[in-house]
């Protein structure tokens, strides 16, 4: 790992995800993969419509910037959910 980076801080239920943000400081670091991790508060690791549309955006930014996602993780408290794990990754 060469860098971590906060990029957003959500409210109790919604945060928002810029694929620009989350690039920028990629490149930056000459990253050639990503790790993406958001929490759930709620405990519920289940992904929703919005975090599958953003690990969707996520991969094709990437793809077109030469910059793999390895994952995207949902965590919480007890759980965890990875999207490569559960094969859609």
């Amino acid at each position: 790992m060469i860098c971590y980076s906060l990029i957003s801080t959500g409210t109790a239920d919604a945060a928002l995800i810029l694929p620009r943000e989350v690039f920028q400081r990629a490149l930056a670091a000459g990253a050639v993969a990503l790790l993406f991790s958001h929490n759930h508060p709620s405990g519920h690791v289940i992904p929703s419509p919005e975090d599958r549309r953003a690990t969707t955006r996520l991969k094709e930014v990437g793809e077109l910037l030469g910059i793999k996602l390895l994952d995207h993780v949902i965590v919480s408290d007890q759980d965890f959910y990875s999207f490569k794990d559960s094969g859609e990754l």
